[in-house]
């Protein structure tokens, strides 16, 4: 009875937070437009002229977006500049015969109902993936994930090139404020329709390039301060996933520890993903395992200042896969 009561409850406050997040956001968007402008890098605007970018912006706690957009490749270009918080989009396309209510109740509701039984101290990792297999429904396995972990701290922006197939999609952060809270249970979820019109957009051919395999981070040219896009390319596992699910650039200060910082990383640790995070992060990707198009990630960055700077990719952290260096001018 007590599971019942918790699961009810949870579900008339997410479906009120998701109504006032699209609510606050539309009340917000003219006031927002020009601000818009002004952070649109020169990427977002090729992919405007493309007639395909998804503009995510972002606040404490709701998101902007559009209803929809165009099918294959679009840019989601990630607008933190009004948020006190860090936060990340997740971008996943539903299967098919599930509706958008059908994945809040039925997937979303019980997450976060296991996230609350862990922080009780009611569920433990070492049970969580058993506990979750009675509660999730086993169309979970159908999500497909598109995008999703391109953190971005306060003051930031950051862009990604992700390939969006037609569909139902749900857009979501699942960062946690400083008290645990999902930013999902605040509102920060919405509803997002890829139409089967074809956008003409292409991921670019020209950048810095990344190497990302079992032997860690590759980067053969070093970076300067400005806008810099970089083309990842990852050692696919035999079977076609690949080798490290994301990749991340910070900048640290000197008395970082590359071990709290991939701990903080990981979700499932109490205090994984919370507010304030360990370093200011400045975008990347992550795949949640799913295969990539032609094994290669596309993104975006502003570096503003010179300094100390890291990729860093979600590992153990008794042995964590990070490689620091310094940006000159």
């Amino acid at each position: 009875m007590k599971h019942s009561l918790i699961i009810i409850t949870f579900g008339i406050m997410l479906t009120a937070l998701s109504m006032h997040s699209a609510n606050a956001s539309e009340q917000e968007h003219a006031h927002n437009h020009q601000s818009n402008e002004r952070t649109t890098t020169p990427q977002s605007q090729s992919a405007a002229e493309s007639g395909n970018p998804l503009v995510v912006n972002a606040y404490d706690y709701a998101f902007d977006i559009p209803t929809e957009v165009k099918s294959g490749w679009a840019q989601v270009i990630v607008n933190n500049q009004r948020a006190e918080e860090i936060h990340e989009v997740t971008i996943v396309r539903l299967p098919d015969e599930i509706d958008y209510q059908t994945y809040l109740s039925e997937f979303i509701e019980p997450w976060m109902e296991i996230w609350q039984g862990m922080k009780d101290g009611d569920i433990s990792r070492a049970n969580l993936f058993s506990t979750a297999s009675t509660m999730l429904p086993e169309w979970q396995n159908e999500l497909d994930y598109r995008h999703a972990r391109g953190i971005v701290s306060p003051g930031k922006n950051a862009e990604a090139y992700a390939y969006l197939p037609p569909g139902t999609y749900s857009v979501e952060c699942w960062l946690k404020t400083e008290d645990g809270g999902v930013h999902i249970a605040h509102g920060m979820i919405r509803e997002l329709t890829v139409t089967a019109t074809e956008s003409s957009l292409q991921p670019p051919k020209e950048g810095t390039r990344l190497q990302v395999s079992r032997n860690g981070i590759h980067m053969p040219d070093p970076i300067t301060t400005g806008e810099q896009t970089f083309i990842v390319e990852v050692e696919p596992t035999e079977t076609g996933t690949p080798v490290h699910a994301d990749l991340h650039l910070i900048r640290f200060d000197e008395n970082v520890n590359p071990s709290e910082i991939v701990q903080w990383l990981d979700w499932y640790h109490i205090d994984g993903l919370t507010h304030p995070a360990p370093a200011i992060f400045l975008g990347g990707y992550s795949t949640y395992g799913s295969a990539l198009i032609d094994d290669k990630a596309y993104f975006t960055v502003t570096i503003n200042e010179p300094g100390d700077y890291a990729w860093v990719i979600q590992s153990d952290p008794e042995s964590p896969v990070w490689m620091p260096f310094t940006v000159e001018n």
